[in-house]
């Protein structure tokens, strides 16, 4: 009868393990099934996220890695971007954005796009936005704009004159014309503190000899 029980139990031991590996195989078909369908799902989104930019057309962001596809694209085909930062609840955003839109196939040397505050939110806290609807502008992969100098209202006038800032040749100009105001004003600056230097140290020159004198 012992030697019954044994067998009785090798057998046993022997079923649970054979259910044991085809447990462990179930679970690792569906553990790879699982990666299959994650690995399409993350193509999918890549593909949709990284349509290929046009000029003269809006170009809307729909994440923050997609914001950070298009700088890149921009600095690899030397093309200034001007960004329209907006919310969906905006009531000035809504009021500017057709006009916006209109813009893009006038300056079709620019990248236009529109970056929804809600679908970038590293973006957007980056760029320390005050106020909605904001306008900056992109160059080489940063921002030429500051916080300063971005557009912070919904006028028509104002968004083109910001847009005209931004035409290839008409503001590399400008940056140089300012550049080189900047370096003359300081030079002047140098030489009338060096000529002032001097006329001070020549006017106690002149005042000891007068001592002396009398």
């Amino acid at each position: 009868m012992g030697c019954n029980q044994s067998h009785d139990s090798e057998d046993a031991n022997t079923t649970q393990k054979g259910a044991g590996n085809q447990s462990i195989d179930s679970n690792k078909e569906e553990v790879e099934n699982e990666q299959e369908k994650v690995g399409e799902v993350i193509e999918e989104v890549i593909e949709e996220e990284y349509e290929i930019p046009q000029t003269g057309k809006m170009n809307v962001v729909t994440s923050d890695n997609h914001f950070e596809y298009l700088l890149q694209y921009g600095k690899e085909h030397n093309l200034t971007i001007v960004a329209d930062f907006f919310d969906l609840y905006c009531g000035p955003c809504k009021l500017i954005a057709p006009y916006y839109e209109q813009l893009a196939p006038i300056y079709n040397d620019i990248l236009f796009i529109k970056v929804d505050i809600d679908k970038a939110n590293e973006t957007t806290q980056k760029m320390e936005l005050d106020s909605l609807p904001t306008f900056a502008a992109f160059e080489n992969g940063a921002e030429l704009t500051t916080v300063k100098t971005r557009l912070k209202m919904a006028e028509e006038q104002k968004l083109k004159d910001f847009c005209d800032l931004f035409k290839s040749l008409l503001f590399y100009i400008i940056v140089k014309i300012v550049e080189i105001r900047k370096r003359k004003l300081t030079l002047i600056v140098f030489h009338l503190f060096k000529r002032l230097k001097y006329l001070l140290s020549h006017k106690k020159t002149v005042l000891k000899r007068k001592k002396i004198e009398n």
